[in-house]
C-alpha cells in the first residue's frame, strides 16, 4: 500500500517535469522554425539587395562612360536598371514592414538594430535608384537641348541657359533623393551587425559614396545662378581676356601681346576681337606718365629698371604671381588707359589653344594660308606675330581666334566632355586662369582650381617665378630643372638647399632672341618663417609679398651656356608643421611653363629612417623624388 502510493507520488511529480521539458522543446522547436524561417527571408533580402545595388552601379557606369555622348539606347538601358533597382529595394523594404517574423524578433534590442539597419540601407537604395532614374532625365534633357540648336540657330551660351532652366525641375527632386540617401547612410551605425549585413554595406559603400554624391549635388545646385550671371542671365556681362605668351613668360604665365572683351548677354556672345595692346598703351589715354604723369601707376622697380617705365602699362600688368592681384592691376589700367570698366578678368596662353585644337581638329586661317593644329599652333603663332614686323603684325592672334572660336563653339555633343576636360586641364596647369567680381562667380572658379592665386597653405611650401625682361622670346628654348633637399633637424626646423638649373638657350632670329641671353627677376616664395643663409649664381636679396618670405633678385643666362642659381634657407618648425613623424610639402607651379623637371629629396633628423613618400597622395619609392610640375605638387613623408 505504501509502495503504491509512493509510485502515484513519483508519478504527480514526474508529470511536471515531462510537461516542462515538452515546452521547453516546443519553444526550441519554433524558435528553429522561426530562425530558418528568419534566415531564409534574410537571405533573401539580402539577395534581392545585392541584385539591386548591382543594377544600381550598372547604370552609373553606362552614365559615366557615355558622358555627353550618351545614346538614346544606353539612357533607356541605365534608366531600367535604376527603376529596376528601385523595384527590388521597394520590395525589400515591404517584407520588412510586412513581415511577422521580422514584427516578432524587432521586440529585441539586438535584432532590432540589425532591422533598422537593414530598412535604413534598403531606403538609402530606393533613393540613389529614383536619383539615377532622375540623373539619367537630367543627361537626356541637356543633350536633348544641345541638339536641337545649332549656332545658326541659338548661341552656345543661350544653349547653356535654356538647358539649366528645362533641368531645373529634375534638379529640384533629385536633391532631396539624394539627402533623404545621405541621411539613411548616416542612420546605420559603424560596428555591432552581422557580418552578412556589413559586408553588404561596405560594398554598397565601395561601389557608391552616398556622401560624395550629396557633397556634388549640392555643389552643383549652388554653382548654377553664378553660370547664369557668367552668361549674362540678368544682363550684359564683359570680361577683359588676357592673351599671355608664355615665349616671354611673365608671373602669371607670359608678357600680355594682345587682349579681347568677351560679352555675354543672355547667352549671346559678341564677336570676340584680340586687340594688339600697344594699341591700347599708345592712345590718347594710354599715355600713362608720359605727360599725364597724374594718372600714372608706379611700376615695380625691375622693369623701371629694364624698360625705363614712368608708369605701368596694361602690357606689363602682371607682374604678381597671384592673378586676383594682377587681374585687379589690369581692371585699373584698362580703365586709366580707355576708361572701360569689365566685370571680370581671363587669361588664356597658347598651350590651352593647341588643347582646344585636339578637339576640334585642324583649323586652317584664311588670311594666312596657315593650317593650325595642336603641334604647330605656338610656333606659328610665335613665328607669325613675332617675324612680320608690319603695323598690325598681332593681327594673326584675331585672324586666328576667329577660325578657332566658331569651330570650338558648333563642336558635336559628344565632344563637350573632352572640352571641360580641355577646361578642366587650364585650370589645373595654370593655362586657363579667371578672376570676377562677385563672389559667387570667383568662388565658383576657385572651386574648379582655375583662380590661378598664390596659395599661402599650412606648413612647408615653394613657387619659383621668373619673369622675362630681356624683350625677347628665349623662354620658348629656355629649360629650367628644379631640385630641393630638406635636412630635418632634431629641434623641428629644417635646412632647405635649392637648386634652379637654366639651360638649353642659343640664339635664333634677332627678332625672337635678340643679340644677348635671357635677362630676368627671380622670385622664389618661401614659408613667412624662412631665413636665407646663402646663395649662388645671382645676387638675391630677402623681402616679404603677399604674406611670403620672397627671395628675389635679376639673373642672366648667356647663349650657349648654363646657369644653376642656389639658395640655402631655413623653415622654422610652426611651419614645418611635423607631427608623429609626418612631413607635407606643397610645390606650387608657374603658369606658362609646361612640366618642369623637379626633384624632392627629405633627410630625416638624427636617429630616424625614411619610411614611406608619397606624391598627390600616390606613394613612390624613397630617396630623390623625381616629378614635374606639370599641376602643382604635394609631397608627404613619413620617418620613423
Amino acid at each position: 500500500m505504501v509502495e503504491a502510493e509512493l509510485q502515484g507520488h513519483d508519478r504527480r511529480r514526474r508529470r511536471p517535469r515531462i510537461l516542462v521539458w515538452a515546452g521547453l522543446l516546443a519553444v526550441l522547436l519554433a524558435a528553429a522554425l522561426v530562425a530558418v524561417a528568419l534566415w531564409k527571408t534574410i537571405a533573401s533580402i539580402s539577395t534581392e539587395a545585392a541584385l539591386a545595388r548591382d543594377q544600381i552601379v550598372a547604370g552609373a557606369r553606362i552614365v559615366g562612360g557615355g558622358g555627353a555622348g550618351l545614346t538614346s539606347q544606353q539612357s533607356v538601358t541605365a534608366r531600367n536598371d535604376f527603376r529596376s533597382a528601385a523595384v527590388h529595394f521597394d520590395h525589400v523594404n515591404k517584407v520588412l514592414s510586412d513581415s511577422a517574423i521580422f514584427r516578432v524578433v524587432g521586440i529585441l534590442p539586438w535584432f532590432k538594430d540589425q532591422l533598422r539597419a537593414t530598412e535604413n540601407l534598403s531606403n538609402m537604395g530606393v533613393h540613389v535608384s529614383r536619383a539615377g532614374d532622375l540623373g539619367v532625365q537630367i543627361v537626356d534633357l541637356a543633350l536633348a537641348e544641345h541638339q536641337a540648336g545649332t549656332p545658326g540657330e541659338k548661341a552656345p551660351g543661350q544653349q547653356i541657359l535654356n538647358t539649366l532652366q528645362a533641368i531645373d525641375p529634375l534638379l529640384n527632386k533629385l536633391g532631396p533623393e539624394i539627402d533623404q540617401a545621405a541621411a539613411a547612410r548616416q542612420q546605420i551605425p559603424s560596428s555591432g551587425l552581422v557580418s552578412q549585413l556589413q559586408n553588404a554595406i561596405w560594398e554598397f559603400d565601395r561601389k557608391l559614396d552616398v556622401v560624395k554624391l550629396h557633397r556634388d549635388v549640392a555643389a552643383l545646385r549652388s554653382q548654377e545662378p553664378a553660370i547664369q550671371r557668367l552668361l549674362g542671365s540678368s544682363g550684359p556681362q564683359t570680361y577683359l581676356v588676357l592673351e599671355q605668351d608664355p615665349a616671354e613668360l611673365r608671373a602669371t604665365g607670359g608678357f600680355i601681346g594682345s587682349v579681347a572683351f568677351l560679352t555675354f548677354d543672355h547667352g549671346r556672345i559678341a564677336p570676340f576681337e584680340p586687340i594688339d595692346v600697344g594699341a591700347i598703351d599708345t592712345n590718347a589715354l594710354g599715355t600713362l606718365g608720359f605727360g599725364s604723369a597724374s594718372t600714372g601707376v608706379p611700376a615695380p622697380t625691375p622693369l623701371v629698371e629694364a624698360f625705363h617705365l614712368n608708369s605701368l602699362t596694361l602690357r606689363d600688368s602682371n607682374w604678381s604671381p597671384d592673378f586676383p592681384t594682377s587681374a585687379r592691376q589690369a581692371e585699373l589700367l584698362l580703365e586709366r588707359e580707355t576708361g572701360r570698366k569689365v566685370d571680370g578678368v581671363i587669361a588664356i596662353d597658347p598651350h590651352l589653344m593647341a588643347r582646344a585644337l585636339e578637339i576640334t581638329g585642324p583649323i586652317k586661317v584664311p588670311e594666312t594660308g596657315d593650317i593650325l593644329d595642336s603641334h604647330n599652333f605656338f610656333a606659328t603663332t610665335l613665328n607669325r606675330v613675332e617675324l612680320n614686323l608690319s603695323a598690325n603684325h598681332k593681327s594673326f592672334l584675331g585672324a586666328a581666334a576667329k577660325a578657332i572660336v566658331p569651330r570650338l563653339f558648333a563642336i558635336p555633343r559628344s565632344q563637350w566632355l573632352p572640352m571641360l576636360q580641355v577646361l578642366s586641364w587650364g585650370c589645373d596647369s595654370r593655362s586657363l586662369q579667371a578672376y570676377f567680381h562677385t563672389g559667387d562667380l570667383e568662388s565658383l572658379v576657385k572651386g574648379y582650381g582655375c583662380a590661378g592665386q598664390l596659395e599661402v597653405p599650412s606648413g612647408d611650401q615653394l613657387m619659383v617665378v621668373d619673369s622675362n625682361l630681356g624683350g625677347n622670346k628665349d623662354d620658348f628654348w629656355l629649360q629650367r630643372q628644379f631640385s630641393l633637399n630638406i635636412a630635418m633637424q632634431a629641434d623641428g626646423t629644417a635646412r632647405h638647399t635649392l637648386l634652379v638649373h637654366y639651360s638649353g638657350l642659343e640664339p635664333h632670329d634677332i627678332h625672337l632672341t635678340q643679340y644677348r641671353g635671357y635677362t630676368g627677376w627671380l622670385r622664389i616664395y618661401l614659408p613667412p618663417s624662412s631665413v636665407l643663409v646663402r646663395s649662388s649664381g645671382a645676387q638675391l636679396q630677402e623681402g616679404t609679398d603677399l604674406g611670403r618670405r620672397v627671395v628675389e633678385g635679376w639673373v642672366f643666362v648667356p647663349f650657349y651656356k648654363n646657369l644653376d642659381v642656389t639658395i640655402t634657407y631655413d623653415v622654422g618648425a610652426a611651419d614645418m608643421r611635423t607631427s608623429s613623424g609626418r612631413v607635407q610639402f606643397f610645390w606650387q607651379k608657374q603658369g606658362g611653363r609646361v612640366a618642369d623637371p623637379i626633384s624632392v629629396e627629405l633627410t630625416p633628423p638624427p636617429r630616424s629612417v625614411l619610411k614611406n613618400v608619397e606624391i598627390d597622395g600616390e606613394p613612390v619609392h624613397r630617396g630623390p623624388t623625381k616629378s614635374d610640375l606639370a599641376v602643382d605638387r604635394r609631397f608627404t613623408f613619413e620617418y620613423r
